[in-house]
């Protein structure tokens, strides 16, 4: 079976849980998809909750021109610029990088491929379970009980068997990083 992006493409699957940035890759594949977003559904009773996915900026100690890249970071953050930028994108694809500011999604919640993303800005969380981080530590290692436990639920293995041992991976992988 191919990976769940090309499988939902191929229309082998109805419905995938991937990132926003994966919508530009499917249309791309299959402009004629009828591609929407929602939000995962949420058992009753229980808080929302959604993985926040991104990557930070950052300046060296030992960067000469700390102050101007500051300042160049600021500018990048400014309410403006995020949406000049983004009207940019959205020129010459579906839709542009959304928001990193929550004051600003409420321009994006129409959006079909976005509006759920940005909905869910409020409660993200972010957890050391992100891919294609390639760190070769925390993200990589908590990825690597998951696909251990999908595997071998896949392969005979019970739910709660594959969860368990899979809960006492990430717990060492927690305690060998200091999280709680």
């Amino acid at each position: 079976m191919p990976n769940n992006i090309s499988a939902f493409i191929e229309g082998k699957v109805a419905m995938i849980i991937a990132p926003s940035w994966r919508i530009l890759e499917i249309k791309a594949a299959n402009a004629d998809l009828d591609v929407k977003t929602t939000s995962l559904p949420l058992l009753s009773g229980n808080q929302p909750l959604s993985l926040a996915s991104y990557w930070v900026e950052g300046v060296s100690k030992a960067s000469k021109n700390q102050q101007e890249a500051w300042k160049f970071f600021a500018l990048l953050g400014a309410k403006d610029t995020m949406t000049k930028l983004y009207q940019t994108q959205s020129s010459t694809r579906l839709f542009g990088e959304p928001y990193s500011r929550v004051d600003l999604r409420d321009s994006l919640t129409q959006n079909e491929y976005i509006g759920s993303v940005v909905d869910q800005a409020l409660y993200m969380q972010s957890l050391p379970m992100v891919s294609r981080t390639y760190d070769k530590g925390i993200n990589d290692e908590v990825i690597a009980y998951i696909e251990d436990a999908v595997n071998a639920s896949m392969n005979g293995v019970s739910y709660n068997q594959a969860f368990n041992t899979a809960s006492k991976g990430i717990e060492q992988v927690f305690k060998k990083y200091n999280i709680k």
